[in-house]
C-alpha cells in the first residue's frame, strides 16, 4: 500500500479545512460581535454561503459522480425480469430472425409496451428500468413514499434547528453568566471538531480507494 502522504494531498485539503473552518468558525461566533438579530442573519447567511461554495468546489468531483451514479441508478435494468435469450430491442423486433415471422421471441417484443429511451423490452411486460419502476407505482404508493420522504427531512431539520438552539443558547447561558466571548470560544471548538472530522472522511476515503487498486492489481 502506498504511504498516506502520496494518497493524501494535503495542500488541497489543508485548505478546505481552512476555508471551512474560517466559515463555521464565524457563522458561530457572530453573536459576540453582531448583537442585532436581523444584522446576525445576513451575516450568518453569508457564513453558511461560503462553507457551502467550499464544500461544492472542493468536491466537484464527488458531486459529479453522485451525479452520474444517480442517473445510472435509474437507468439500470431490472435483471430479474429480463431474460437474457428472449431481451430484445423493438429495432431488432421489427425484423422476424431468420425469416421466421412466428418467431415467439420477436412476436413477444412486439406486443410488449415500448418501453422509455431506448430500454431493453421484458417478455412479461414488466418495467426494465429502476425509472420505469419508480414511474408505474400507483398513486397511493408513490404518496406514501413522498410522505416519508417529506417526514425525514422535516425529522433532520427539525433536529438540526434544535442542535442550533441548544448551541446558542448554551454560550448565552455562559456570558451572562459572566464568560467573555462565550460564543467565540464555542465556534473554536465547533469550526476545529468539523474540520477534523471533514479531514478524518477523506483520509478513509483515500485508503479505501488505494486498497481497491490493490486488490485489482
Amino acid at each position: 500500500m502506498a504511504p498516506i502522504v502520496q494518497m493524501f494531498p494535503a495542500k488541497r485539503y489543508l485548505a478546505e479545512f481552512a476555508l471551512g473552518s474560517v466559515g463555521t468558525f464565524a457563522y458561530y461566533a457572530t453573536p459576540d460581535f453582531v448583537k442585532t438579530r436581523p444584522l446576525r442573519a445576513i451575516v450568518k447567511t453569508l457564513c453558511t454561503a461560503e462553507v457551502g461554495a467550499v464544500t461544492a468546489y472542493f468536491h466537484a468531483d464527488d458531486l459529479a459522480a453522485l451525479r452520474t451514479n444517480i442517473q445510472t441508478l435509474g437507468e439500470a435494468p431490472i435483471t430479474d425480469n429480463i431474460d437474457d435469450e428472449s431481451a430484445v430491442t423493438f429495432e431488432d423486433a421489427a425484423t422476424p430472425t431468420n425469416g421466421d415471422a412466428t418467431d415467439s421471441h420477436v412476436l413477444d417484443a412486439l406486443n410488449t409496451p415500448a418501453p422509455p429511451d431506448g430500454a431493453p423490452a421484458t417478455t412479461d411486460g414488466s418495467p426494465a428500468t429502476i425509472k420505469d419502476a419508480i414511474h408505474n407505482l400507483d398513486w397511493r404508493t408513490k404518496g406514501i413514499i413522498g410522505a416519508t420522504a417529506v417526514a425525514i427531512v422535516g425529522i433532520n431539520i427539525a433536529l438540526m434547528v434544535g442542535g442550533e438552539k441548544w448551541i446558542y443558547r448554551r454560550a448565552e447561558r455562559a456570558r451572562l453568566g459572566g464568560r467573555r466571548y462565550a460564543h467565540t470560544k464555542q465556534a473554536v471548538v465547533i469550526a476545529g471538531l468539523t474540520g477534523l472530522a471533514d479531514m478524518a472522511m477523506h483520509m478513509y476515503d483515500a485508503v479505501s480507494e488505494q486498497s481497491n487498486r490493490d486488490g485489482r492489481q
